[in-house]
């Protein structure tokens, strides 16, 4: 599902909702949540932390940017559509085809197709945004900052990316809903692009994904890179959180390349024989704990036992078998000798970047930390974090201070200068911020943000 179809899909969903009774005029965003995805999937913690969250704040910001949907005066943080949005789901056309006269020439084209490369994600039920640094943008189109900096404007001119222009200069992008039905509405176009020489040095240039399908013996793509291959053993109710996991790990680094069985077993394969096969032919196996996969008895269990088999055929001091708490939970027997990760603590995606940077530089995959371990460990770049997230707190949006909160709490004891500013957020308008603020006052941990909650909470 692209970002599009995503959208339009949420836009369905709340005009559904207010057309059945009892009488709505407007809902709110968890209301929403749980319309798309029910009320017990978005019951489990990790799910308010993952890209169905990040997904459903996105397409809320750009159907409000569209005018699609409106916060109805004095209704806070509750949703409805607008009577443009009730026309849209009669007819896509009159806003599809005022898009499409947007006319752009072929820089502006070019840095639409990439930027919407990098911040578009997919997955099978939903889609989300991701903004985008200047630093792949350039590589991919092989421009100067100058030349980025100029073009990106007239683009956002057009109100189809959104830019936001740093000291420096330094950009960062992001895709738009009407970004990105411009892209659809002209199909070749985009062609063109991708074939030009332009074209396929951009392709060959983008950080996310591997180029096309990786090998699945050798892990090495068609341009030749080789990548690490990542088993991801997991039981069938953790679902949600391991597709957020597979997506966090494509993202992490240029270098890794997880497998996971919905996205990368094909149509008419037998799943018997490729699940062991992906397992046996990996250079690292994630074993994916819940109190529901270590408490289940089937198939999980039979990946657990020949991960292990295969694990005694590496050299020693391999990693090779990596558990992971996805929540609290005890540890199989047969695991206890290994190290865990726990991914609800706020520094474990951190610890497991760690170890398949290692396991990375053994196979000679990478000769160093890897950008996203550099931006976690370092102390310098990790205070310059805090201090962006900080001034993001202060955004006019509510998403965005939401998001800032949040990636704060990620960082934990070290955001601990964020406090002060985290403590007013305790009073934001709205309530999906003052929620973020309060969690991640509990995850940095210091008194003066133990007390803050505490009083938050028994107010």
């Amino acid at each position: 599902m692209d970002f599009v179809e995503w959208c339009d899909q949420v836009l369905n969903n709340l005009s559904r909702a207010l057309a059945e009774p009892p009488d709505r005029t407007a809902i709110s965003e968890q209301e929403l949540a749980a319309l798309i995805y029910s009320e017990v999937f978005i019951a489990r913690y990790e799910f308010w932390d993952s890209s169905y969250v990040k997904g459903l704040k996105a397409a809320i910001r750009e159907l409000k940017r569209v005018k699609l949907i409106e916060v109805p005066p004095g209704m806070g943080d509750l949703y409805a559509v607008t009577a443009a949005g009730h026309e849209y789901l009669k007819n896509k056309e009159v806003l599809w085809q005022e898009i499409r006269r947007v006319p752009l020439d072929s820089e502006q084209e070019q840095l639409l197709y990439v930027t919407n490369s990098l911040s578009q994600h997919r997955a099978d039920d939903h889609a989300w945004l991701e903004d985008v640094p200047h630093e792949p943008v350039l590589s991919s189109l092989n421009w100067q900052i100058e030349q980025l900096w100029e073009v990106s404007k007239k683009l956002e001119q057009h109100d189809l990316a959104h830019r936001q222009a740093l000291m420096g200069p330094r950009v960062i992008l992001r895709s738009k809903y009407r970004g990105l039905i411009w892209e659809k509405l002209h199909p070749a176009s985009r062609e063109s692009f991708a074939a030009s020489n332009t074209g396929v040095q951009a392709a060959q240039n983008l950080p996310h994904a591997p180029h096309g399908r990786v090998d699945a013996v050798s892990a090495i793509d068609a341009a030749g890179k080789r990548y690490l291959r990542i088993f991801l053993c997991h039981s069938s109710g953790d679902k949600l959180a391991v597709r957020d996991l597979y997506g966090r790990l494509r993202s992490a680094a240029n270098y890794i390349s997880p497998w996971l069985d919905e996205e990368d077993l094909l149509p008419g394969q037998r799943w018997q024989e490729e699940i062991p096969k992906a397992v046996r032919e990996s250079d690292v196996v994630i074993v994916c704990l819940s109190q529901n996969a270590v408490n289940k008895r089937g198939y999980v269990q039979k990946e657990i036992k020949y991960a292990l088999d295969v694990a005694d055929e590496q050299p020693e001091g391999t990693i090779f078998l990596i558990p992971v708490r996805l929540e609290d939970c005890e540890i199989p027997e047969r695991l206890e000798h290994l190290h865990c990760v726990n991914l609800n603590q706020s520094r474990g995606f951190e610890q497991l970047i760690r170890a398949l940077n290692v396991r990375a530089e053994k196979l000679g995959i990478v000769g160093g930390a890897s950008s996203v371990e550099h931006d976690l460990i370092d102390e310098k770049s990790e205070q310059a974090r805090v201090t962006q997230l900080r001034q993001e707190l202060l955004a006019s949006y509510p998403g965005d201070r939401e998001k800032a909160a949040r990636q704060l709490g990620r960082l934990g004891p070290i955001a601990s200068s964020a406090v002060p500013t985290l403590i007013k957020k305790l009073k934001d308008p709205s309530g999906a911020v003052r929620d973020a603020a309060a969690w991640a006052l509990r995850e940095i941990g210091t008194t003066q943000a133990l007390d803050a909650v505490d009083r938050y909470e028994n107010k």
